[in-house]
């Protein structure tokens, strides 16, 4: 069993990364724009509630080098939360401000306008990325019949009811510091994409590895992160592990492209 080879290497993530993405204008939001306007197949990225940052622009551009035009849209407008007030007002006091201001509701808005002005640019198949924040959102968006999958990287405000109503397989992507996402998957395993979900757990890593608060010149949080989107990613909660399988390529092609494996 194998994933459709996408027929080029995968560069690792780097300490002194410079951006080669763009910042436009999309559905009335700033976006980082990374890979070509003319590709077939789009990626959104969702960041976390910080906002955007070096790391994830650099994340955007190693997807886009795999053939993805790959936005990141600005879904807080510039209104982000930076690490150090999410510690001194709390988590419950930045849900309540998210529901006030910028609704799940709304946010989903974004997304379905992201998605059409992209098939305007001639997109045709859609994956989903959330990171943090973001993860929740992949798990939202993935109840339409808009995205062929949907992969999370240490996602926050996730239960185990989001799984209900998932069209598309998912990628679960977690550091140590995530709740048991098991009982998500299991559901998940259920449907008729079930082979195709992928839960992995970073045990050394803690939460934000792969985003703002990771530190790529450290080289054992640079080597997981290139793990998370790249490598070892199995099924150990069925009871019919793909086997075989080539992992390097196995979250650009079937995660994110939406390539089944046979």
């Amino acid at each position: 069993m194998s994933p459709v080879a996408v027929g080029r290497s995968i560069p690792s993530v780097q300490s002194d990364y410079e951006a080669v993405g763009s910042y436009i204008e999309i559905a009335n939001m700033t976006a980082y724009d990374s890979g070509s306007r003319n590709s077939k197949k789009a990626i959104i990225c969702a960041y976390e509630f910080v906002g955007f940052h070096p790391n994830l622009e650099q994340i955007c551009d190693l997807l886009a080098a795999q053939g993805y035009r790959v936005v990141m849209p600005d879904f807080f407008r510039g209104n982000w939360w930076g690490i150090e007030r999410l510690r001194a007002e709390g988590i419950q006091a930045f849900i309540d401000w998210m529901n006030k201001n910028i609704p799940w509701e709304n946010v989903l808005d974004d997304i379905q306008n992201v998605v059409a002005e992209l098939r305007n640019d001639g997109a045709e198949n859609f994956g989903i990325l959330g990171l943090c924040w973001g993860g929740k959102l992949a798990v939202l968006a993935s109840y339409e019949d808009a995205f062929t999958a949907s992969v999370m990287i240490h996602p926050v405000l996730v239960n185990d009811d989001d799984a209900i109503g998932v069209q598309c397989p998912i990628a679960i992507l977690l550091s140590k510091d995530e709740p048991d996402f098991r009982p998500f998957t299991e559901y998940l395993r259920k449907e008729p994409f079930g082979h195709q979900i992928i839960h992995k757990r970073f045990e050394d890593m803690p939460h934000g590895f792969a985003s703002s608060q990771g530190d790529f010149s450290k080289q054992l949080i640079a080597k997981r992160v290139d793990e998370a989107f790249i490598q070892n990613c199995q099924h150990p909660y069925t009871c019919d592990p793909i086997k075989d399988v080539n992992h390097q390529e196995l979250i650009y092609n079937h995660a994110y492209a939406g390539a089944s494996v046979t």
